[in-house]
C-alpha cells in the first residue's frame, strides 16, 4: 500500500541516513508528486498542490492523530517543463486545537512572511501592539540595520534605528537628508549639514492657532516674514 511504518516499546525508533562519499554530496530524504493516477506517469501538477508533508502527533489521551506541527511544501505558481515553483510552510497548532495552523511561510520568490511575532534574542516577544518586531539584545543597545545596494552594508551604513541605556537614536549614516512625510508626501528634512528646512517654502507652519510650542530659543537673529 506504499506504507511504512515503524513502532517500538523500547529504545528508541530512529531513522539514520548516512553517506559516505569522498564529495560534497549528502543523503537525501526525497519526496514526489505526480497527478497522475499510475506509477510511472507524470502528470503535471497545479498551483497549491502539496508536494510532501513532515507530521508531528502526539498522544492527547484518546489517540495518535491530534498533531503539534507540520513541515509543508507546495506548488506555489504554474509549473511546467523544468519548472516547479514552490512554497515551504511551518506550522503550529494553538492551545486548545488539534490542528496546526501556518506560522511560517516562504514562497516562491524568496519573501518571508510570518502570522506571528517575530523576536530578535528573546523568546516571548511582547509590545503594545498585535503584531511586531521585538529586538532583545544582550548589553546595552539594540538596532535596526538598514542597507541598500547604494549605502553600502557596513556598521556605518545606511540607517540605525537604536535603543541604549533607555536613550532612543535614528541614525542616518549616510552623508544625505533625512526627510520626514506623511500622508506620502515628504514635508521637512534634515539635510546632511544638520539644517532643519521645510521641503516646500512658505507652505507648512510650525505648531497651530490651537497648539503653539511655548519658547524658541536661537543664538542669532530671526527674521519673521
Amino acid at each position: 500500500a506504499g506504507v511504512i511504518q515503524s513502532a517500538n516499546t523500547s529504545g528508541a525508533v530512529s531513522q539514520s541516513l548516512s553517506l559516505y562519499k569522498a564529495d560534497n554530496s549528502g543523503p537525501i530524504l526525497a519526496f514526489g508528486k505526480s497527478r497522475a493516477a499510475s506509477i510511472g506517469s507524470y502528470t503535471v501538477l497545479q498551483d497549491d498542490d502539496e508536494i510532501g508533508v513532515i507530521r508531528f502527533a502526539g498522544a492527547d489521551g484518546t489517540d495518535l492523530v491530534s498533531q503539534a506541527a507540520s513541515i509543508s511544501a507546495a506548488v506555489d505558481g504554474t509549473p511546467g517543463s523544468n519548472d516547479m515553483p514552490g512554497r515551504l510552510v511551518f506550522s503550529t497548532t494553538a492551545d486548545g486545537a488539534a490542528e496546526p495552523t501556518a506560522r511560517l511561510t516562504i514562497d516562491s520568490a524568496g519573501n518571508t512572511s510570518t502570522t506571528g511575532d517575530l523576536g530578535v534574542g528573546i523568546a516571548t516577544p511582547a509590545h503594545y501592539y498585535s503584531r511586531g518586531l521585538h529586538i532583545n539584545a544582550p548589553s546595552a543597545g539594540a538596532v535596526l540595520h538598514l542597507t541598500d545596494n547604494t549605502s553600502g552594508s557596513g556598521a556605518n551604513d545606511g540607517l540605525d534605528i537604536i535603543s541604549a541605556s533607555g536613550i532612543a537614536y535614528i541614525y542616518n549614516r549616510e552623508n544625505a537628508a533625512m526627510n520626514f512625510a506623511t500622508n506620502n508626501t515628504i514635508r521637512a528634512y534634515i539635510s546632511n549639514t544638520g539644517h532643519f528646512v521645510p521641503y516646500v517654502n512658505n507652505t507648512y507652519d510650525l505648531g497651530t492657532d490651537a497648539a503653539r510650542w511655548k519658547d524658541l530659543y536661537v543664538s542669532n537673529d530671526i527674521d519673521l516674514l
